[in-house]
């Protein structure tokens, strides 16, 4: 994982023990498994992961602040993607 998604992720975890105490965030994939040669993630620019517990309305809150700690997010807790192991949030380097 590159240095800034560390930095960056760090100040989302923050963020989201702030508006969600007590709640367990783990990260599901960074670098490691699957990914396809050219990905964010291949590249340790993508992170996935999930907040225990969390609803689809407050996965929208998090959304919100993954973008607010400067991330490009793809929120797999409403949308499918082909590539989708269960409800995570997908966050990238813009």
């Amino acid at each position: 994982m590159k240095a800034e998604v560390a930095a960056k992720f760090m100040e989302l975890e923050k963020m989201i023990k702030q508006y969600f105490p007590g709640r367990e965030i783990t990260i599901t994939s960074g670098m490691d498994g699957q990914h396809m040669p050219n990905s964010a993630h291949y590249r340790g620019e993508a992170l996935d992961f999930v907040v225990e517990p969390l609803t689809q309305e407050e996965s929208k809150i998090v959304e919100k602040l993954a973008e607010k700690a400067g991330f490009k997010v793809y929120n797999e807790y409403i949308y499918d993607s082909p590539y989708k192991t269960g409800p995570h949030m997908h966050i990238q380097l813009p």
